[in-house]
């Protein structure tokens, strides 16, 4: 949040004003409701403001909202829980081209190759080998080409035993 001087309560952020406002913008109260300020954080004065557009993201709304952020954490973290080969299988990253990140998570039962575009512009990947497509966003696949917009993603289960061979512009990688 953007918090006015005579809001801060850090005592770095009170010193060095303007230049450095310190951790309250940073550490403002959760809203857990709609309507007035505090939004259901306290009863009392909080130690920092409730601002109206995070008043606006309160967890009421959210929870209400199935394309909200909390939902979607939601939806990650039960993602994560199904499938073992993301919280114990063996990582190994793969040689991509900029801007994507792409590595395995592979346990006995199950490798995923995970793959993220880390810019604002799209991305196409190829792509030889089968692969189902578990979680993606901003993300379209047509035949061997896999397109991630800005700041998409996707994760793949691979067939069991056959990695996918993926390029990146005239690199190829079947790194396993």
């Amino acid at each position: 949040a953007d918090i006015l001087f005579e809001e801060l309560t850090d005592p770095p952020g009170i010193r060095f004003w303007p230049e450095y406002k310190g951790r309250d913008g940073e550490r403002t109260p959760m809203p857990w409701e709609e309507g007035e300020a505090p939004n259901g954080f306290s009863s009392g004065k909080p130690w920092l403001p409730v601002k109206p557009e995070h008043a606006a993201l309160n967890v009421a709304s959210q929870n209400a909202d199935p394309h909200s952020v909390l939902n979607f954490y939601r939806e990650a973290l039960a993602f994560r829980r199904a499938h073992p080969a993301l919280v114990e299988g063996e990582l190994s990253f793969v040689r991509t081209s900029e801007p994507v990140l792409a590595f395995r998570r592979s346990t006995a039962d199950e490798s995923l190759l995970c793959l993220y575009n880390l810019s604002p512009a799209a991305v196409r990947i190829g792509m030889e080998g089968e692969a189902e497509t578990l979680l993606a966003a901003a993300a379209e696949r047509r035949g061997k080409r896999l397109t991630l917009g800005a700041s998409g993603f996707a994760i793949l289960r691979e067939a069991p035993g056959a990695p996918l061979r993926i390029t990146f512009g005239r690199r190829a990688t079947a790194h396993r």
